[in-house]
Protein backbone atom coordinates (compact mmCIF):
# COMPACT_ATOMS: atom_id res chain seq x y z
CA UNK A 1 0.00 0.00 0.00
CA UNK A 2 1.30 3.45 -0.87
CA UNK A 3 1.40 5.77 2.13
CA UNK A 4 0.39 9.32 1.10
CA UNK A 5 2.28 12.43 2.13
CA UNK A 6 1.65 13.25 5.78
CA UNK A 7 -1.03 15.88 6.35
CA UNK A 8 -0.22 17.97 9.41
CA UNK A 9 -3.36 18.43 11.46
CA UNK A 10 -3.71 19.51 15.10
CA UNK A 11 -5.01 16.08 16.15
CA UNK A 12 -1.78 14.16 15.58
CA UNK A 13 1.66 15.60 16.18
CA UNK A 14 4.91 14.16 14.92
CA UNK A 15 8.08 14.43 16.95
CA UNK A 16 11.34 13.99 15.03
CA UNK A 17 13.41 10.99 16.07
CA UNK A 18 16.11 13.37 17.33
CA UNK A 19 13.69 14.82 19.91
CA UNK A 20 12.55 11.39 21.07
CA UNK A 21 16.18 10.23 21.25
CA UNK A 22 17.10 13.29 23.32
CA UNK A 23 14.59 12.48 26.08
CA UNK A 24 16.60 11.16 29.06
CA UNK A 25 16.22 7.41 29.64
CA UNK A 26 14.76 8.04 33.11
CA UNK A 27 11.99 10.16 31.58
CA UNK A 28 11.27 7.52 28.92
CA UNK A 29 11.13 4.83 31.57
CA UNK A 30 8.77 6.97 33.67
CA UNK A 31 6.45 7.45 30.68
CA UNK A 32 6.52 3.74 29.83
CA UNK A 33 6.02 2.72 33.49
CA UNK A 34 2.75 4.66 33.58
CA UNK A 35 1.57 3.44 30.20
CA UNK A 36 0.71 0.16 28.59
CA UNK A 37 2.12 -1.19 25.36
CA UNK A 38 -0.68 -2.62 23.25
CA UNK A 39 -0.60 -4.54 19.97
CA UNK A 40 -3.42 -4.46 17.46
CA UNK A 41 -4.01 -6.68 14.42
CA UNK A 42 -4.13 -5.30 10.89
CA UNK A 43 -7.35 -3.30 10.45
CA UNK A 44 -7.88 -3.28 14.24
CA UNK A 45 -9.31 -0.11 15.79
CA UNK A 46 -7.42 1.85 18.43
CA UNK A 47 -10.51 3.96 19.02
CA UNK A 48 -13.60 5.08 17.13
CA UNK A 49 -14.98 8.53 16.41
CA UNK A 50 -17.16 9.53 19.35
CA UNK A 51 -15.38 7.34 21.94
CA UNK A 52 -14.41 9.09 25.17
CA UNK A 53 -10.93 10.59 24.76
CA UNK A 54 -9.35 9.25 27.93
CA UNK A 55 -5.89 8.44 26.59
CA UNK A 56 -3.14 9.67 24.32
CA UNK A 57 -0.91 7.32 22.37
CA UNK A 58 2.65 7.17 21.06
CA UNK A 59 2.92 4.95 18.00
CA UNK A 60 6.00 2.75 18.28
CA UNK A 61 5.62 0.65 15.13
CA UNK A 62 3.41 0.41 12.04
CA UNK A 63 0.98 2.95 10.62
CA UNK A 64 -2.49 4.07 11.68
CA UNK A 65 -5.00 5.93 9.55
CA UNK A 66 -7.20 8.62 11.06
CA UNK A 67 -10.61 8.91 9.42
CA UNK A 68 -13.70 10.95 10.10
CA UNK A 69 -17.27 10.12 9.18
CA UNK A 70 -18.99 13.10 7.64
CA UNK A 71 -22.61 12.91 6.61
CA UNK A 72 -24.55 9.69 6.39
CA UNK A 73 -21.93 7.38 4.89
CA UNK A 74 -18.97 9.53 3.86
CA UNK A 75 -15.64 8.60 5.48
CA UNK A 76 -12.70 10.98 4.91
CA UNK A 77 -9.02 10.07 5.36
CA UNK A 78 -7.46 12.87 7.43
CA UNK A 79 -4.01 11.61 8.36
CA UNK A 80 -1.58 8.72 8.38
CA UNK A 81 0.17 8.32 11.74
CA UNK A 82 3.75 7.01 11.63
CA UNK A 83 6.12 5.67 14.29
CA UNK A 84 7.10 8.49 16.65
CA UNK A 85 3.75 10.26 16.29
CA UNK A 86 1.59 11.05 19.29
CA UNK A 87 -2.18 10.72 18.91
CA UNK A 88 -4.62 12.63 21.10
CA UNK A 89 -2.30 14.96 23.02
CA UNK A 90 -4.25 18.13 22.07
CA UNK A 91 -7.39 16.55 23.55
CA UNK A 92 -5.58 15.85 26.83
CA UNK A 93 -4.53 19.51 26.98
CA UNK A 94 -8.19 20.60 27.02
CA UNK A 95 -8.38 19.30 30.60
CA UNK A 96 -12.03 18.38 30.19
CA UNK A 97 -14.01 15.37 29.08
CA UNK A 98 -14.28 15.12 25.32
CA UNK A 99 -14.62 12.62 22.50
CA UNK A 100 -12.20 11.55 19.78
CA UNK A 101 -13.22 13.47 16.65
CA UNK A 102 -11.78 10.72 14.43
CA UNK A 103 -11.39 6.94 14.23
CA UNK A 104 -7.92 5.36 14.39
CA UNK A 105 -7.41 2.09 12.51
CA UNK A 106 -4.25 0.03 11.97
CA UNK A 107 -3.00 -0.04 8.37
CA UNK A 108 -0.38 -2.71 8.96
CA UNK A 109 0.66 -4.86 11.89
Amino acid sequence: MDIPEKINLPFGHQFPKEILDSIPIDSKNLLLSHGTIISLPRHGHLFNQGDSANYFYLLLDGYIKLTQTQGAHSKVLLDIVAPGDFIGIPLMQLNQECQYPVSAQVLNA
